[in-house]
C-alpha cells in the first residue's frame, strides 16, 4: 500500500512537471512530442487529482492533454469536482479531438450547464465513444 501512495505522489509530480513545461511552450507538435515522452500509457488515470493540484492548474493540465492528444484513447477524470466549468473546457476541446474514445467525468458535480456542453459536443465528435457522467448533479433538462 506504501509503495502504490508513493507512486501516486510521483505520479502527481510528474503531472506538475508537465503542466510547467506546458505552460512555456505555445506550438502544439512540441507539447505532443512532450506528452509522448512522458511514456504515459494508452490510458490516462488522473482519478482524484484536484486535492493535489490546484483546481485551475488541473484542468489547464488536462485541456493542453486533450488539445495535443494523439494516443490516449482513454482519460479518467472521476472525482475531480470540475463542475460545469471543467465540462465546457473540456468539451470544447474535444469538438476538435480524434483519438479518445472513452472519457470517465462521473462524480465532477457536473449540472445542466456542463451536461448541455458535452451534449453540443457529441454532436461534432464522432470518435468518443464512452462517456461517464455518473454521480453527477445533472437535471433532467441537461
Amino acid at each position: 500500500m506504501r509503495h502504490h501512495k508513493h507512486l501516486e505522489e510521483d505520479m502527481v509530480g510528474n503531472m506538475v512537471k508537465l503542466y510547467n513545461v506546458l505552460t512555456q511552450v505555445n506550438d502544439t507538435e512540441s507539447i505532443e512530442w512532450m506528452v509522448k515522452a512522458a511514456e504515459f500509457p494508452e490510458e490516462l488515470n488522473l482519478e482524484d487529482k484536484t486535492n493535489k493540484c490546484a483546481g485551475l492548474l488541473f484542468l489547464d493540465l488536462v485541456r493542453r492533454i486533450l488539445e495535443s492528444n494523439t494516443m490516449f484513447s482513454r482519460i479518467k477524470l472521476k472525482k475531480n469536482f470540475l463542475a460545469n466549468r471543467g465540462a465546457k473546457g473540456i468539451s470544447e476541446v474535444l469538438k476538435t479531438n480524434k483519438t479518445l474514445t472513452s472519457l470517465d467525468l462521473s462524480c465532477n458535480v457536473i449540472g445542466r450547464f456542463g451536461a448541455k456542453a458535452l451534449g453540443e459536443m457529441l454532436i461534432i465528435n464522432e470518435t468518443l465513444k464512452e462517456l461517464d457522467l455518473q454521480h453527477n448533479s445533472i437535471a433532467e433538462e441537461g
